[in-house]
């Protein structure tokens, strides 16, 4: 027994309840009054107060129960000044802590049952039975007020005539309600601690009134059905409240999330430069439920805008960094927004600095796991570990890890889980394979909740059809596909659409119509800085102008773009073949069929850094 934890107090409570006063605890325990006193004040060392409890005619476990009560008290009392999470953990552990006691109290009658039956029915004895008590205002005033550690007459100094305490504790006043709530107010409880004082009172007078049958072998019994019970009960206390902790934390997030569009909506409001600011200032901007509605808003901005994308990214990781709660949920907060901010770098074309910032939500998103009772989508964040593992070429990973989150996902992320797949396939080269599973994620979509999702489905269905070579059927669904962009308005998707069809016109044969189409879709991306699909559509561009003899063309293109993609930093092996493309075209020996090379090895390296470009003989 620690003697920093509250047995005084604890004894104090029990002769409370026993009704006794220090000379008749005194009496009974053959110790003198200085002694018990010692021992109320915590004065004493704790060898004996088992001794005084045994005396006071309860079970020796019952101080355990007393001391607990006692601490749990006092922390409901200081809740006041606290932060929601803490006011939430304290909450928690009372609640625990009703169900620890319900499951002592039936353990310990069932116990009793099983060994009445066993010994034809003698042995031990349950006790008289308990009548409900009148409501004894006089013993939960005392005993909050022994918790609070404050003199009647410092009470008395909150507000209350003089002499009223000593009355009411003696019985002598009858407290109305109104009153009563002032009193347990004044001592910095909450009204419920009413009904928890009597819920104890209640239950020590249970377990006095549970006494043994007089001779030993049935007294001893009846010690180990009580310290069993006890100390299976506090095992249950335990669990429940791990588990009550992760329910509670479900419900602030749910709360969270339903309070998120509001709050986006009052800070979209203000302008976009004070956005950061206003997520370090504001408490209420500092939740979970926050961060991963940012999340969202940065997915949708995609389409549109690369750079808003980024900043709502950025803006989501600046908000995890501030979710209070335990250390475990914010980082694992923390990894679900930086793998949003990787998303988001890596729709800015900048794959390098991707590939460095997943692996970084990776290992947030791990240290928080045991903390994240599967209130986050992991399925997302698994699609973006594979999309690593596609960046580094290492595709068979990819695909088990798209495999494996198709198999947990149970936040409808499956359409997107399986667009990734499809990349992933599309990568292996396996364009029959893609466009299957394609259909099928198109098959889940819901085109009036999830339009985007539709138009991805469908753009990356024309792509594999013209890489098969069956530009006819991409005809055909790029109708469909311009509809849905103009639907959703995001000028980047827009911009692909448009791209799309100089590359289907292009494949058609119609090479003069695809290149004003090309050349509109090159100097958009050029403008927006987006400079890797600007070196893609540079060198299809060239490819056109390679088939009708544009020698001149090509050249011209080779000259230009040359800067501009050492400025943007396309990465190394990538600009070594962007090099390669330009000596060829000074030179004027490339065909239509060697800029095809450079395309198709561009495709191939946009998510592998690594790979060198190795021309055909």
């Amino acid at each position: 027994m620690a003697e920093e934890r509250p047995w005084g107090e604890a004894l104090t409570i029990l002769r409370v309840i026993r009704g006794w006063t220090p000379e008749d605890l005194a009496a009974a325990s053959g110790l003198s009054l200085r002694s018990v006193q010692g021992y109320e004040r915590g004065e004493r060392p704790t060898a004996e107060p088992r001794h005084l409890v045994r005396a006071l005619a309860f079970p020796p476990s019952l101080l355990d129960r007393a001391v607990e009560f006692v601490e749990r008290s006092r922390a409901v009392a200081a809740t006041a000044g606290l932060d929601a999470e803490r006011r939430r953990r304290v909450r928690v552990a009372a609640v625990a802590a009703q169900l620890g006691q319900w499951f002592e109290d039936g353990a310990r009658a069932g116990l009793r049952r099983a060994v009445q039956s066993d010994a034809g029915g003698v042995g031990v004895s349950s006790g008289p039975g308990v009548p409900p008590s009148e409501r004894r205002w006089a013993e939960v005033l005392t005993i909050l007020r022994v918790i609070r550690g404050i003199t009647q007459q410092e009470l008395e100094g909150a507000g209350f005539k003089r002499g009223s305490i000593s009355k009411l504790e003696r019985g002598r006043l009858n407290p109305t309600p109104e009153r009563l709530w002032r009193l347990v107010e004044a001592m910095g409880f909450p009204p419920e601690q009413l009904d928890r004082t009597l819920a104890f009172i209640e239950f020590a007078r249970a377990a006095m009134a549970s006494a043994p049958v007089s001779n030993d072998l049935a007294g001893a019994l009846e010690a180990q059905i009580v310290e069993l019970a006890a100390a299976e009960g506090r095992a249950v206390e335990g669990f429940a409240r791990d588990r009550l902790g992760r329910l509670t934390l479900a419900v602030q997030l749910l709360l969270e999330r339903r309070e998120a569009p509001a709050l986006w909506e009052g800070l979209r409001a203000s302008p976009e430069e004070q956005w950061r600011e206003q997520v370090r200032q504001r408490l209420e901007l500092q939740t979970a439920g926050f961060c991963e509605f940012l999340c969202e808003e940065s997915i949708r901005a995609a389409g549109d805008s690369a750079r808003r994308a980024r900043h709502l990214a950025q803006l989501a990781v600046d908000v995890a960094e501030r979710v209070r709660g335990e250390e475990g949920w914010r980082r694992r907060t923390m990894g679900y927004a930086w793998a949003h901010l990787a998303s988001a770098t890596r729709v800015a074309g900048d794959h390098l600095a991707a590939e460095a910032i997943v692996e970084r939500a990776a290992e947030l998103w791990q240290a928080g796991a045991e903390a994240d009772p599967a209130l986050l989508n992991e399925a997302r964040v698994l699609a973006l570990q594979a999309s690593l593992r596609r960046e580094q070429r290492r595709l068979p990973e990819a695909l088990a890890l798209f495999n494996l989150a198709l198999e947990i996902d149970r936040w409808g992320e499956t359409p997107s889980l399986l667009m990734g797949k499809a990349k992933v396939l599309e990568k292996l080269g396996q364009f029959d394979d893609a466009i299957a599973v394609l259909r099928q994620a198109g098959s889940q979509v819901d085109a009036e909740r999830e339009p985007r999702k539709l138009w991805v489905v469908r753009e990356l269905l024309v792509l594999n059809l013209c890489h098969l070579g069956r530009h006819g059927q991409a005809q055909l669904l790029l109708g469909d596909v311009r509809a849905l962009a103009r639907r959703l308005g995001n000028r980047l998707d827009l911009l692909r659409v448009d791209w799309l069809q100089g590359i289907v016109t292009a494949g058609l044969g119609h090479h003069e119509e695809a290149i004003p189409i090309l050349k509109r879709v090159r100097a958009k991306l050029v403008q927006d800085d987006i400079a890797y699909d600007a070196a893609l559509v540079t060198l299809e561009l060239a490819e056109v102008h390679a088939t009708l003899g544009h020698t001149a063309e090509v050249k011209k293109l080779a000259r230009e773009s040359a800067p501009f993609f050492q400025a943007q930093q396309v990465h190394h092996e990538a600009q070594v073949a962007l090099e390669l493309f330009r000596q060829a075209a000074e030179r004027e020996a490339v065909t239509a069929a060697s800029i095809r090379q450079f395309v198709v090895y561009l495709y191939r390296a946009q998510d592998d850094p690594q790979l060198h470009f190795e021309a055909a003989a």
